[in-house]
């Protein structure tokens, strides 16, 4: 009943694309970069110092030092620093005159790098990359003038990609004058050994076109057809082997025709018929194709 419940339910990859986002909120979060801290940090500043030149340092309450600020005419310029607690450096990035210009780079607590990424008038642009703690390669996208342009993937800890997603201008696969929750072409996900784990169509913001699954041994799993968001034609699944274990026909999204069975030697074993999503009739056949019994619906009194 696999296809079905896909039907029924949404059949995106939810699970990756909210760990993918989690992911880079609890790496955004708390980076030196955030521009709720830039805030509180040039608040500060003007509190303590109105204008001219000069080094800032605050201190944590170890006595370690925690960021070290350059002013030049009362406004941040040059290479700001922070520190984790124990004092290896945590962030490093540059400004000229109040905004953000150049690389940056973020890193972990045992001095390993956690982030790179360059800014242009206080604006993300060109590659960003995160990582692990252990080196491997997190995140990776491209940004022009702040916004996401291009292709953005997302790694496994072992290096294995988890999924990607294309966007233009920050939008998903702009085409045909899609917005973000409305976009085209294909989304593909991945297994942790780097074989494909489902392709899903989009058009216009709704599934379009085969959806498939896969095992992880790279054989087909289910073929489902949508059309419009909905099911629409024929869905079939698959063992590993690739035998035909079940075929299904929906029409505008329900069942309507036959829903057929079959067995491991591969002979039809049963059938069942809907209208328009009515339960109509069930049929069983043995190994020789003979139909040993029909199932028709009880009429209510």
């Amino acid at each position: 009943m696999e296809i079905r419940k896909k039907c029924a339910g949404n059949p995106r990859k939810e699970r990756y694309k909210d760990a993918a986002e989690n992911y880079k909120e609890a790496i955004r979060a708390d980076s030196i970069i955030s521009p709720s801290v830039k805030k509180v940090i040039l608040g500060r500043i003007e509190l303590a110092k109105s204008g001219g030149n000069g080094i800032i340092k605050e201190y944590y309450a170890n006595g370690k030092i925690e960021r070290e600020l350059v002013f030049v005419k009362g406004k941040l310029n040059g290479i700001e620093k922070k520190y984790h607690e124990n004092g290896v450096l945590e962030g490093e990035m540059n400004f000229a005159n109040d905004k953000m210009e150049g690389a940056s780079k973020g890193y972990y607590k045992n001095g390993a790098l956690r982030s790179e990424m360059h800014f242009k008038n206080d604006l993300l642009n060109g590659i960003y990359k995160s990582y692990y703690e252990n080196g491997a390669l997190a995140e990776e996208a491209n940004y022009i003038n702040g916004n996401l342009d291009g292709v953005e993937t997302i790694y496994h800890a072992d290096g294995k990609m988890i999924i990607e997603w294309n966007y233009i201008n920050g939008r998903l696969d702009e085409k045909n004058n899609t917005v973000f929750d409305k976009k085209d072409g294909v989304e593909m996900s991945y297994f942790k050994n780097g074989k494909l784990e489902s392709e899903i169509p989009y058009k216009n913001g709704k599934i379009s076109g085969s959806f498939k699954t896969y095992y992880e041994n790279g054989d087909l799993k289910t073929k489902t057809e949508f059309n419009d968001g909905r099911c629409d034609g024929v869905g079939q699944s698959f063992d590993e082997g690739g035998r035909l274990k079940s075929e299904y026909h929906f029409k505008n999204g329900v069942l309507d025709g036959p829903e057929m069975y079959y067995s491991v030697s591969g002979y039809l074993d049963m059938k069942i018929i809907h209208k328009e999503g009515q339960f109509i009739s069930m049929e069983f056949y043995n190994s020789d194709g003979d139909t040993t019994k029909i199932i028709h619906p009880v009429k209510s009194q």
